[in-house]
């Protein structure tokens, strides 16, 4: 669906290039952030000496990691940008529109711009979504009360014929509150907190990465924040919600910003 909504492509397959691209580029950057693993990051004078000498085998397979890169980035904006000017797009999707206002000619700065957007909005929505979903079948299979409550709730709404569609979503209370809760429960990224205003967290020139699951799951602030009670979230607005992170907030990581690899960590 993300590749759809950003490029106007629907995957043929698994194998499908436009699919396998990004996933090996995401687990290539899995990797390349883990801590203390490559030289480069305690000595970063190693980069500029030659390939052959050994212990520069990084050296090769960030060559190899950004071609990787380059593809996903590239590849499906091209075929979009084709499919756009020939008139055969499918739409809406993230780039016609740009292309529609500029008569199909952009000037390089504003092409370059949406290239890289795209492809973050492409990698954004891919794992985050994927990751999402998987929760949510994990809380399915460790609670099948709570998915026949949620099932019987659609079908009473809707019957067993049709899928749901947005207009269904205020009639369907109980199914929102757990997709809801799903995004609490294990949340698919950390959570920043450089941009509030909690002055108890706001260290110059770094970004701090919360233990979230202590907020989430901690008692008795968040006593109705259970995959058991999902009908109870809707009692807490946004503005508890969030008053509730900044007090009870378990801070596990500073990190520099620019060098997320070369971080420390520390425990509150």
């Amino acid at each position: 669906m993300i590749m759809r909504t950003v490029y106007g492509y629907w995957l043929t397959g698994p194998e499908d290039p436009f699919l396998t691209n990004p996933l090996t580029a995401m687990a290539n950057f899995s990797e390349a952030i883990a801590s203390g693993v490559w030289l480069v990051d305690i000595l970063p004078f190693v980069k500029y000496i030659p390939k052959w000498l050994p212990g520069t085998s990084f050296l090769s397979k960030s060559e190899q990691w950004k071609t990787i890169v380059m593809n996903t980035t590239y590849m499906p904006y091209e075929w979009s940008k084709e499919q756009i000017l020939s008139g055969k797009s499918l739409e809406p999707n993230f780039s016609a529109p740009i292309f529609n206002q500029n008569n199909g000619v952009l000037e390089p700065d504003v092409e370059h711009t949406l290239i890289w957007s795209t492809s973050s909005v492409m990698r954004g929505g891919m794992d985050n979504n994927m990751s999402t979903i998987m929760t949510f079948i994990l809380a399915m299979i460790l609670y099948p009360d709570v998915q026949r409550k949620a099932q019987q709730e659609i079908f009473n709404v809707i019957g067993d014929s049709v899928l749901p569609s947005l207009s269904d979503k205020p009639f369907l209370p109980y199914v929102q509150s757990l997709v809801t809760e799903v995004y609490w429960w294990h949340p698919s990224m950390p959570l920043g907190f450089h941009y509030t205003d909690s002055t108890s967290f706001m260290i110059p020139d770094t970004l701090q990465i919360p233990y979230y699951t202590s907020v989430s799951c901690k008692e008795p602030s968040f006593p109705a924040l259970s995959l058991h009670t999902p009908h109870l979230i809707p009692a807490h607005s946004n503005a508890a919600k969030v008053e509730l992170l900044q007090q009870n907030t378990v801070l596990i990581a500073v990190l520099p910003y620019g060098a997320p690899s070369q971080a420390g960590a520390t425990q509150s």
